[in-house]
Order: structure tokens, then sequence, then C-alpha cells
């Protein structure tokens, strides 16, 4: 993640307003905050329901639309149910209504890890 993604979801001003409450817990604290802050900003941005936000339909409107079940639909919204596991039939129904790709419906946030080993010690 580079600092442009970085400051979009954590502001200078949260990184520093959040020295007092956190200075005492480790570094993969903070960045598990931060990452999970990135993941949730990104929810936003992609997958079912941002394609079928920026469409306009509600879930009852697609469901009727697609072919594919309302509470499946809702499922997949909430991330309770797998879209990248939903039939091919099911995937391709719900594409083509929000035309899209499937690969634009399956988005799921990134499992990004902080590795504090990975960094060198530096002794003085």
């Amino acid at each position: 993640m580079g600092f442009n993604e970085l400051l979009e979801v954590a502001s200078l001003d949260w990184i520093i307003g959040s020295y007092h409450p956190l200075h005492e817990a480790s570094e993969d604290k903070f960045a598990q905050i931060v990452i999970d802050k990135w993941s949730n900003a990104q929810a936003d941005k992609k997958g079912l329901k941002a394609a079928r936000k920026a469409t306009g339909l509600t879930q009852k409107q697609l469901a009727a639309q697609s072919g594919v079940k309302l509470r499946a639909i809702q499922l997949y919204e909430q991330n309770q149910l797998d879209l990248r596991r939903a039939s091919v039939s099911s995937a391709l129904a719900l594409a083509d209504t929000l035309n899209c790709t499937i690969e634009d419906l399956v988005w799921q946030p990134i499992a990004l890890e902080y590795d504090s080993q990975a960094i060198p010690s530096v002794k003085l």
C-alpha cells in the first residue's frame, strides 16, 4: 500500500491523534487498524453492492432482473456467502444484469499482513 492510499483512509491528523490511545500497543495493532480501515473503504467502492448501487437497482430489483434469489444477493453483499463460490450461471446473471464482469463483483477485502520481522532492527 502506498502513502497515497494510506492517507486516503488514515489522514495524518488521524495518525497523530491515534498516538495517545495506541502508544503502548504493538506496531502490529496499529497496522491492523489501518488495514481494516482501508479494507472497509474499498468495500464501499468495489464488489456486488457497489456495482448494484452504481446501476441504481435495489436488491429486490436485481433479484427480479437477474433471476438470483434475493436472500443470496443479501448474503453476498454482507460477505456471509462467498460470491466466488456461486454457480457460474448466477455469477453471469448478476454480471450481465449489472453490465460488468464477474471479476468486478467478486472483490473481497484483501488480507494484508504486517510483518514486523521483515523490518531490520537498528542497533545503536
